[in-house]
């Protein structure tokens, strides 16, 4: 990270400390820029219907601006959707239709008012300009301010030359429909920094030289840190998949749990980022370890949750993990439904596990259960083969865990006796 002195800026010296800068651009400039009230945009791809754990990071940011007075724009990208960004890839993206782009768009508007309010944001579809925008006026206007020879030396495009990768003129020209888009916000909204990954910074600061060498204005951008756990891997993503903000494709019970169930050497580093906790609250944390970390860890998971899901969510996650570690069976309704794979009263142990979503085939169900990772209550179960029924509930409901971290309430209900 480029080291700066936020010496005449609280706000920045707060977000550097929490762990939200890897780089920005006029450090001195900004700090004195943000002594007002200014635009900031930041353009999400609308790759997906719902953001996962990994968009939570420049959200949080975008929300700490937005409640120091400063207006938000954010671009879904549903014209530069249509090529890809190709900054950390190794291959050309595949296309998604116009109807799944607006279709993603659309989702993902809805949980961005979610989480961030009406107030002091402006969602933009780039579609907008870029659609109306003519080939030879862009060239003229845009492409002739672009050297080849200054872009070829960008990392991600110099690595797939390197490579002997292929990067088509597609995927060139992303670099200079994003530097529009900061153009045309900088032209109608006087918007005057760009946040993103670190690894857009190309993209980002050739928006800012395109600002400075056609409207003579300066502009900023900053880079938020690629965000790994303490195991190497990208934030958002479990060894079942996504950890989506969705609730319709993660519960907020498991959300929950992936926050409760962070590394110890991941705690501290969070709440700084994903709680708007006091920063001298959170050092607190910093001397503990062990089981010590686990009220901490439950804070975490209180935060996000909230954040994401609202208290209602809070509510059921809670609601669930009384009923789930405590006995609570007054509230036995959140489990899972099996009635999807009944055969005749039985519930083959392998399309349980698919079911509740423990694993996502039967392949991997048949290898849990042979490493002995699966329970029913206590009771280690090793046959592949098994069946669950209503008489080996015997009338109470059934706790069915993968592991230490994964479990579930099967509801008796819908396990009917057998003869």
């Amino acid at each position: 990270m480029a080291p700066f002195m936020a010496h005449g800026s609280s706000f920045l010296r707060d977000i550097q400390n929490r762990g939200f800068v890897f780089d920005l651009s006029s450090p001195e400039a900004l700090t004195a820029r943000l002594e007002k009230p200014l635009t900031l945009y930041m353009g999400f791809d609308v790759t997906a219907p719902s953001f996962h754990a990994g968009h939570l990071m420049p959200i949080m940011l975008l929300k700490h601006f937005q409640d120091h007075g400063h207006r938000i724009i954010i671009i879904l990208g549903t014209g530069t959707s249509r090529i890809g960004d190709p900054s950390d890839k190794k291959s050309e993206r595949p296309m998604m239709s116009p109807e799944t782009i607006q279709k993603n768009a659309q989702a993902l508007r809805s949980m961005l008012i979610r989480l961030l309010g009406e107030e002091r944001l402006i969602l933009l579809d780039n579609a907008e300009w870029l659609g109306s925008l003519s080939h030879l006026d862009f060239l003229r206007d845009v492409g002739r301010h672009f050297s080849v020879n200054r872009m070829v030396s960008f990392d991600f495009i110099k690595n797939r030359l390197q490579q002997n990768l292929p990067l088509s003129f597609l995927e060139m020209s992303y670099l200079l429909l994003q530097s529009y888009d900061f153009l045309f916000l900088n032209d109608r909204y006087d918007c005057c920094l760009q946040i993103g990954g670190q690894d857009q910074w190309a993209n980002m600061i050739s928006g800012t030289e395109l600002i400075r060498k056609t409207r003579k204005k300066e502009a900023f951008v900053l880079t938020c840190p690629l965000l790994l756990t303490s195991d190497g891997k990208k934030m958002g993503k479990s060894e079942t998949g996504a950890i989506w903000l969705d609730p319709a494709l993660l519960s907020p019970y498991d959300f929950w749990q992936f926050w409760r169930n962070v590394s110890d050497t991941d705690v501290i580093r969070f709440l700084k980022l994903f709680t708007f906790l006091p920063l001298h609250e959170i050092e607190k944390a910093a001397q503990e370890t062990g089981a010590g970390l686990n009220p901490w860890k439950a804070l975490l998971a209180d935060h996000v949750t909230t954040f994401v899901h609202g208290e209602k969510g809070l509510q059921e996650a809670q609601q669930k993990t009384r009923v789930l570690f405590q006995g609570d069976q007054e509230t036995s309704e959140n489990v899972a439904d099996l009635s999807s794979i009944d055969q005749d009263g039985r519930y083959a142990l392998l399309d349980v596990l698919v079911a509740v979503g423990f694993v996502s085939s039967k392949a991997q169900a048949r290898r849990a259960v042979r490493e002995g990772a699966v329970r029913l209550g206590d009771d280690v179960l090793s046959d592949e083969n098994h069946y669950l029924t209503k008489n080996t509930a015997q009338d109470k409901p059934l706790k069915l865990s993968l592991g230490k971290k994964k479990h579930v309430l099967l509801n008796v209900r819908h396990l009917p006796h057998l003869g």
